[in-house]
């Protein structure tokens, strides 16, 4: 798989158990540990990302508010964002989905699910 992701939550858990989901399935990725630092890992290099795995609530930069940020890029534009939340109101996901979020999956993580929302992400 030539596919990298870039993961960005501030909870250490989900980063090990999502990281753990990707290395067995044999993605490529990175991690970054709050929105801000997802931003700059795409920013320094935006062809390198396929998707990204980003918590909706995170410090510095929100998964939303990192996602408005790539879709102001013109290569970052294209790239899916699946948000992650451990809590969150119908309208918020609905927001999030018009916002142009790829999809939403809540914490904790399936695998199964993860895996196929990454697959049709990745095409």
């Amino acid at each position: 798989m030539n596919q990298k992701i870039l993961i960005a939550d501030d909870d250490p858990i989900s980063l090990h158990v999502i990281s753990q989901y990707l290395q067995e399935a044999g993605y490529q990725f990175a991690t970054a540990h709050d929105g801000q630092q997802a931003w700059e890992f795409l920013s320094q290099a935006p062809e390198e990302f396929t998707v990204v795995i980003a918590d909706r609530i995170m410090p510095h930069l929100h998964g939303l508010d990192l996602l408005l940020k790539m879709q102001q890029h013109p290569v970052l534009k294209n790239i899916p964002l699946i948000m992650l939340t451990g809590a969150a109101e119908k309208t918020e996901i609905v927001a999030a989905l018009k916002a142009g979020v790829f999809d939403f999956l809540h914490k904790s993580i399936d695998k199964d699910l993860l895996l196929m929302t990454l697959k049709r992400a990745c095409k």
